[in-house]
């Protein structure tokens, strides 16, 4: 499917979508559940691999040097 065809089929400009997808653009709950719908993926598909990412993070965060006062 195009970010066209995904546009149309929810109501957005190919632009929008791709604003969606590079992340330029925060997307509101509505419209992530129409998208999704649209995609017939459950919404937590656009959710995958966060866990992973939030936890090294937190591990890098947690391991950073802190500097002497």
């Amino acid at each position: 499917m195009t970010q066209q065809q995904l546009g149309d089929m929810v109501g957005l400009k190919l632009q929008q979508i791709h604003r969606y997808e590079t992340g330029a653009t925060r997307i509101n709950t509505s419209r992530m559940l129409n998208i999704a719908a649209a995609l017939d993926v459950p919404v937590t598909f656009f959710f995958e691999g966060l866990e992973a990412y939030l936890n090294d993070r937190l591990w890098r965060f947690s391991n950073q040097a802190v500097p002497a006062a």
